[in-house]
């Protein structure tokens, strides 16, 4: 599934941060979120994608990319980045 609007479709669960919680209920209510209740950020949100909470992660790669231990996690598993748009941050 590469688009928001396919993950929603299909009732995928998507790892997110509980700090965008507000925002991201906003722009899809439908969605099925699971928020990170680790405080570790990012790596909490692998935590949650390792535990099988989710099938997705809504990370913007601009937010990623400076992070190599933790583009080195999203390659050991895989994971790859979409152009899907799931909020736009324009503050």
């Amino acid at each position: 599934m590469s688009t928001m609007d396919a993950i929603v479709a299909n009732r995928m669960n998507i790892c997110a941060l509980p700090a965008l919680k507000i925002e991201l209920e906003i722009a899809h209510p439908s969605a099925n979120f699971v928020f990170s209740q680790s405080g570790k950020s990012f790596f909490g949100l692998l935590d949650d994608f390792d535990a099988g909470k989710c099938h997705v992660l809504a990370i913007g790669e601009t937010d990623a990319a400076a992070n190599i231990e933790l583009m080195a996690e999203f390659c050991d598993r895989k994971l790859v980045f979409t152009d899907s748009l799931i909020i736009e941050n324009v503050g």
